[in-house]
């Protein structure tokens, strides 16, 4: 199931014939995202090495404690002496965190880049390694404080921008609880934020009973993996009268 979502398969990732004692790299791969990323439970890779009598390993056999890249040791060894050994933490981790994505410091920071300056790749890369992958919420501050930068969070988007979905919000209907409203509000601003727009997901003249396949697609994507409320869908429905359904009601 996890495969097809991610548009692979069992015969892209296991080379024919491989048997008891085999490690397929790309199926250990996409084994390990799938826990990291994905929610598979822990026990997924025991259960194929099992089955298969592979010998699949983690990709944490080692847990990284500290960067393996020179430049990147030579950063945390140049620190400023009066950075607090809570801020010298979370550089030294987004480091490590550089280093588990491919990247370097070198990549995102111009040469040259002091006090003052905004390297748009390095405050992307640590918006996306606080929203996506873990990071402490203060990692932008520790490096704005270290290297004199002036990084900036994402601006939090209250409401949607598109004149479309401010329309859409105005005609909600009035009975709609608060609670309801709220859910369609973030659910908008979350297609803009995702560069997509309601008209895009629903064909004109979907009316009550209808069950749009890209919107039901977008707002199950949306509570597994961005963190959407799971009332979402039960709001676009009451909202709508459309009949979107969870993933488990449709193995069901």
């Amino acid at each position: 199931m996890h495969l097809e979502e991610q548009g692979q398969s069992w015969s892209q990732l296991v080379v024919a014939g491989s048997g008891e004692g085999a490690r397929p790299a790309a199926l250990e791969q996409a084994v390990n995202e799938g826990i990291r990323h994905h929610g598979l439970p822990p026990s997924t890779r025991a259960a194929i090495n099992q089955a298969f009598g592979f010998r699949l390993q983690s990709d944490i056999k080692r847990v990284r404690l500290m960067p393996d890249l020179q430049e990147h040791k030579d950063l945390l060894k140049d620190l400023p002496e009066e950075l607090g050994q809570e801020y010298h933490s979370r550089l030294n981790r987004f480091l490590v965190h550089l280093e588990e994505q491919g990247q370097s410091w070198s990549q995102l920071v111009p040469a040259g880049s002091g006090a003052g300056a905004r390297p748009t790749a390095l405050e992307q890369a640590v918006s996306e390694g606080i929203r996506h992958h873990g990071l402490q919420t203060s990692t932008r501050a520790a490096i704005n404080q270290a290297f004199g930068f002036r990084l900036q969070g994402e601006r939090v988007r209250l409401a949607p921008d598109l004149q479309e979905h401010k329309d859409l919000l105005k005609d909600l209907p009035e009975e709609l609880t608060q609670v309801y409203r709220s859910c369609v509000n973030r659910f908008l601003v979350h297609l803009e934020e995702q560069g997509q727009s309601w008209s895009q997901l629903v064909p004109t003249g979907s009316g009550a009973g209808a069950r749009p396949a890209a919107l039901e697609q977008a707002v199950n994507e949306g509570i597994r993996h961005h963190g959407l409320q799971t009332n979402t869908r039960a709001a676009i429905n009451r909202a709508f009268g459309f009949d979107l359904q969870s993933e488990a009601e449709m193995r069901g």
